[in-house]
């Protein structure tokens, strides 16, 4: 009897609320503060179904970070489904923009001949008499030794010095 009396007392002493839900199901609550700070709230969530729990505690499942923000009360608002709809629209254009991006790289060092599972061609095969040029050879010679210096003006200046931190003596 005690343990029913104990749960319906929790009901109506310390309400929750219910503030969203993310795209998997979770559901969160936020609880009133017990602290002195009545700012700081607990979150909690509630795993959809509740097996799942294990997944998120072993990493094999990411909580979105927006709600991670949430829980850690670094973002004051609960995130939006449409924000979070937003975040894995973007999430999904990034992966594609690096799958290009690899594609185009690994079709660079195959034209460079570094790919050391290539095949090499006749002209890479060396010849009696011949000198042979690697590509980067080449390629060091097209690139003047200014333009391999050129530093993008926001990058900060170059130290000129060597650097070692001071030690501090506290309480002397």
């Amino acid at each position: 009897m005690s343990i029913v009396f104990k749960r319906i007392w929790s009901i109506f002493s310390r309400p929750s609320r219910y503030v969203g839900r993310d795209l998997e199901g979770n559901k969160f609550f936020e609880y009133p503060s017990t602290s002195d700070d009545p700012r700081r709230t607990k979150r909690m969530i509630e795993y959809q179904p509740e097996s799942r729990k294990w997944d998120y505690v072993s990493g094999r499942a990411r909580l979105p970070v927006q709600w991670s923000m949430w829980l850690t009360h670094t973002r004051a608002d609960p995130p939006s489904i449409e924000e979070l709809r937003a975040d894995i629209q973007r999430q999904q254009r990034v992966h594609a923009s690096a799958l290009e991006l690899e594609k185009q790289y690994q079709a660079e060092r195959a034209a460079q001949r570094l790919i050391p599972d290539s095949k090499p061609t006749p002209e890479m095969i060396e010849q009696p008499n011949q000198q042979v040029v690697s590509p980067i050879s080449a390629l060091e010679e097209n690139v003047t030794k200014k333009e391999r210096m050129k530093v993008p003006p926001s990058a900060p200046p170059p130290e000129t010095q060597a650097w070692s931190p001071k030690t501090i003596r506290r309480g002397s």
